[in-house]
């Protein structure tokens, strides 16, 4: 059987995250201490006690989730005896968690990743600040919704985001002073999942902040996973 270990993107954060396995593992705890050094911030401070709000800026939200996804693989490696590359055949993950994927497999080191992706969340957080976007991902819309998403776009200053695998999955980026009589005619409409993020993460109004990224990248080294 083949196995392939898939990262999770942004929107899995929460509170708490990742506090547990430090409490009863000193890998986990040595790969997040690596990672505050790495940021020069105590970002597992943040993660394990601080406020939820702070968690969610794009800027924490991403190195948390890197962090998280890498201390559970070091876990797995150092006292579970799982070995990556001879038990799975790829690594993958949903935006952000292809840094995790590229780390876990050894292509970047994790004090590399960590400081790519924090440079990521800042120029995505400085493309659309805080408060001047949000974002909803629904599962199993009906096409009456589907039709109502696509009619209210000018209005809402929607943008649509259709998965390319999944039909019925839509992310719906707003504008935020629209964002709530959207959520009202959606939630009327019982979406089976309305998750928000704290700005557009996948709209297209992001423009491209890989100049940002770049300056960090040129002084990163990579290798074969």
């Amino acid at each position: 059987m083949k196995r392939a270990f898939v990262f999770p993107g942004q929107g899995s954060q929460f509170p708490g995250m990742g506090k547990a396995l430090a409490e009863v593992s000193s890998t986990a705890r040595y790969l997040f201490e690596e990672i505050d050094d790495a940021l020069s911030q105590r970002l597992s401070r943040l993660m394990f006690e601080g406020a939820e709000s702070d968690l969610m800026l794009t800027e924490n939200a991403q190195p948390a989730l890197l962090a998280t996804s890498l201390a559970v693989m070091r876990v797995l490696e150092a006292e579970a005896g799982f070995d990556l590359a001879r038990g799975a055949v790829y690594v993958a993950g949903h935006s952000l968690g292809e840094y995790s994927a590229l780390a876990a497999a050894g292509a970047l080191s994790v004090p590399d990743a960590a400081r790519l992706v924090k440079r990521r969340g800042q120029a995505m957080q400085k493309a659309v600040p805080v408060g001047e976007g949000a974002m909803a991902a629904l599962l199993g819309l009906g096409t009456r919704v589907r039709a109502r998403c696509i009619d209210q776009g000018d209005q809402w200053e929607v943008e649509l985001l259709r998965h390319p695998v999944e039909p019925d999955r839509l992310a719906v980026s707003l504008g935020v002073r629209h964002a709530e009589a959207a959520r009202d005619v959606l939630l009327g409409r019982r979406p089976t999942l309305l998750r928000d993020h704290d700005h557009r993460t996948d709209s297209f109004e992001l423009g491209d902040p890989a100049d940002d990224r770049r300056v960090v990248a040129v002084t990163v080294s990579h290798g074969a996973p």
